[in-house]
């Protein structure tokens, strides 16, 4: 399949034919004293992103599954949790050339929250179910503490901030940089051995809890290397 749509950890079963993104505008226009108009440049806002896919009931030859078919209501409740478990998680667009190469450098990876999602049913769909999502990015982000004291010179006050969320290098998340060091494998549960890496730098671009190789490794630019063991990583602080 040319086109992967990764949602958490799990494959959309049908690739949505149309995936919109939207990169919010923050710049604001104001009105000078002298009548005139200008444009305050910021940094650009948070992207949303929408689609509508297609969750079969029935097996058709077009649609691709990990770990065998699964109907309509198994997508359905995976995006309940992620809803009601108030987290982010990683959207992964995979797309592919013919001949199996990657295009990493163009593949959407982001760690985004689920807005919403609506699904529908209809008699063009025949036994299946249509959801459309809309989802937003997600940006880390933190308070810092700042703390005033005499420096006993000058009596000039001297200000020293800090983070108030420390970073844990023994968290993994996704978006974490590590250090593998292990085999790698093409799904999670050790399909596919691949070739051992050695104290290289990557980042987690997936996390599957619950497998034997929770872990999907990306390099630096998000092209996918493939899945590891817990104990194959070690967070880098």
């Amino acid at each position: 399949m040319a086109y992967q749509v990764f949602i958490d950890s799990w494959l959309l079963p049908v690739t949505p034919p149309e995936i919109k993104m939207k990169i919010k505008n923050l710049n604001k226009t104001v009105n000078l004293i002298n009548e005139s108009e200008v444009n305050l440049v910021k940094l650009p806002g948070l992207t949303d992103i929408s689609f509508t896919a297609l969750l079969p009931n029935i097996r058709y030859p077009f649609a691709a599954y990990l770990n065998g078919f699964q109907r309509a209501d198994y997508y359905l409740g995976l995006l309940e949790a992620l809803k009601t478990q108030k987290r982010t998680f990683q959207f992964i667009v995979s797309r592919a050339l013919p001949d199996g190469m990657v295009l990493a450098e163009s593949n959407p990876n982001f760690t985004v929250t689920l807005e919403d999602y609506q699904p529908s049913e209809g008699y063009e769909n025949g036994f299946d179910v249509s959801v459309a999502v809309n989802l937003k990015s997600w940006t880390d982000y933190g308070t810092k503490t700042a703390a005033v004291q005499s420096d006993g010179s000058d009596g000039q006050p001297a200000v020293s901030a800090q983070n108030d969320r420390k970073s844990d290098p023994a968290r993994i998340a996704v978006g974490s940089r590590v250090t593998v060091s292990g085999r790698l494998y093409r799904d999670s549960y050790g399909g596919g051995p691949g070739k051992v890496l050695s104290n290289y730098s990557g980042v987690v671009s997936i996390i599957a809890n619950g497998r034997d190789f929770p872990y999907h490794i990306s390099d630096s630019g998000g092209g996918w290397l493939g899945w590891v063991a817990a104990a194959s990583v070690t967070g880098v602080g």
